[in-house]
């Protein structure tokens, strides 16, 4: 097991293998795609690519392929969620107050100030074979989506020579496998008390994507709202604030645990229903918290 901080979270990164050299092979390979995806992807890096591409629009850029398919996976998730997730919420975002970065490390964040920009409809991004471009006075942010994307990134390359793994990117996890002792277990800590856990996942060895969305984040003592339902351009008003999903991928988890914030008990029932996820864990004011789907193993205390 490696940890380190990075995308403004506590990274871990678990290999079940007794092959040293392997090990000494991925290990720096994941750090440095983490790095490079954080460097290109990065609202906080004023040269990374979406940076760049915000301060160009109205205009057509050219883009990387590995922008491209993450701009895709974007709208296919907007599309998805009935817009709950829009990656051009930056805007209405940083009028919220989240300008800066809540990363501990990162005390004095670069980040250009869009708040004067509009929040769009996700339909207005427009992909082309090696461009992209959105409107004059708008501006994208992949934060809803990044970590899961990376973790399943990082997954892909590890698969055929490394079958057991959990890779966890602050609080995005993708585990396949098994560890020496049996199958990972992933403990979802309670939103009332974090010093206890929840609920459990086991995958029973087999592909599972976890992720836990809230909708506040706290920096020294700040507690700053971060997420923002696209259709009133508000913080998000809920008797939910925390929410973990079971899901076949990383992205998925991710996406759409902060979307079941949004949209409810009702979105969540509907994205159990429909296969888009296995299992939704809602945490908030009510005593007891609302699940549904398989996945989750409710702690009995």
């Amino acid at each position: 097991m490696q940890s380190d901080r990075g995308l403004g979270s506590e990274i871990e990164l678990r290999l079940a293998t007794d092959n040293k050299a392997l090990a000494e092979k991925y290990f720096p390979a994941l750090w440095r795609l983490i790095a490079e995806f954080e460097n290109r992807f990065s609202r906080f890096k004023p040269q990374s690519e979406l940076s760049l591409f915000n301060a160009r629009a109205g205009e057509k850029m050219k883009i990387s392929r590995e922008f491209k398919a993450l701009l895709e996976a974007s709208l296919k998730f907007a599309g998805l969620s009935g817009g709950l997730f829009n990656p051009f919420v930056l805007p209405a975002l940083q009028r919220a107050g989240y300008v800066g970065s809540m990363s501990i490390d990162a005390p004095a964040s670069y980040s250009e100030d869009y708040s004067g920009r509009k929040t769009a409809d996700y339909s207005k991004l427009e992909i082309g074979s090696d461009w992209a471009m959105i409107p004059e006075e708008t501006a994208i942010d992949m934060g809803g989506i990044g970590k899961g994307y990376l973790a399943d990134l990082l997954a892909d390359s590890l698969r055929g020579d490394v079958p057991n793994f959990c890779l966890s990117l602050g609080g995005d996890i993708i585990a396949e496998g098994s560890e020496a002792d049996g199958p990972w277990v992933i403990d979802i800590q309670s939103a009332k008390d974090k010093s206890k856990g929840i609920a459990t996942v086991d995958i029973g060895g087999s592909i599972a994507g976890v992720a836990t969305s809230g909708s506040v984040r706290e920096k020294n003592g700040h507690v700053q709202k971060h997420l923002i339902n696209p259709t009133t351009k508000s913080p998000v008003l809920s008797p939910y604030d925390v929410c973990s999903v079971a899901a076949k991928d990383a992205t998925t988890a991710d996406v759409l645990a902060s979307c079941a914030i949004l949209g409810g008990e009702e979105f969540a029932g509907k994205l159990v229903e429909e296969g888009a996820v296995e299992a939704v864990l809602l945490q908030g004011e009510l005593s007891v918290p609302f699940l549904i789907g398989k996945g989750f193993l409710l702690n009995k205390n």
